[in-house]
């Protein structure tokens, strides 16, 4: 046990052991060990966070990455142009 204990401390923090839940533990990295991890790891977590409460499939990440990536490249800088709804759904 003590092996993976450490394992863990060294990899994430050993707080992060006793998370109940993947967003718990992205907070008490955030709140604890922000210092361990690349900025562009903790911006993407939203994310990671979004496959999971929705359930996505690699291929799914994929096609919503691949998606998003579209998108934001057709944008050229015109923000103005993001959509506030679609279909029913309403940001």
């Amino acid at each position: 046990m003590q092996y993976q204990e450490n394992l863990y401390d060294q990899t994430y923090g050993i707080k992060c052991l006793k998370a109940f839940s993947f967003e718990n533990m992205v907070n008490i990295i955030l709140s604890e060990y922000q210092h361990k991890f690349k900025p562009k790891l903790l911006e993407n977590i939203p994310i990671y966070l979004y496959w999971i409460d929705n359930q996505f499939s690699r291929y799914g990440e994929l096609g919503y990455l691949d998606a998003l990536h579209n998108y934001i490249r057709s944008l050229r800088g015109k923000t103005d142009s993001i959509l506030r709804s679609v279909g029913r759904v309403k940001y």
